[in-house]
């Protein structure tokens, strides 16, 4: 098999799977040895969402809105991906612009 974006070799491997920093397992992908893009096949994707699913780490991405409480700005977060992350409330963060369209959160532990 030929790769279609770069025209390399495709290759049968076995490789790691993560999802938001956890680890799913080890899968059967087909990958480019020189770019190494990744094709998987249609049954491996839905092995992938299952375990995601079974792990509590799929769709964890939400919209919400910036709210006003007081003369401060708040984001919310849903339910899921609080549990996700274990948040508490009073916990501290810290939080920098990465780009004017991407913000970072992080624990201050």
């Amino acid at each position: 098999m030929m790769c279609m974006f770069c025209k390399g070799n495709v290759v049968r491997k076995r490789v790691k799977y993560e999802l938001v920093g956890e680890v799913l397992g080890i899968f059967p992908v087909e990958v480019c040895v020189k770019c190494n893009e990744r094709f998987y096949t249609k049954e491996t994707s839905m092995l992938i969402e299952k375990v995601a699913r079974k792990k509590g780490l799929w769709d964890l991405k939400s919209k919400t809105k910036v709210s006003r409480v007081g003369n401060s700005l708040a984001v919310r977060f849903n339910k899921k991906l609080v549990e996700f992350l274990g948040l508490n409330k009073g916990e501290e963060f810290s939080i920098f612009p990465e780009s004017k369209d991407r913000i970072v959160i992080s624990r201050n532990r």
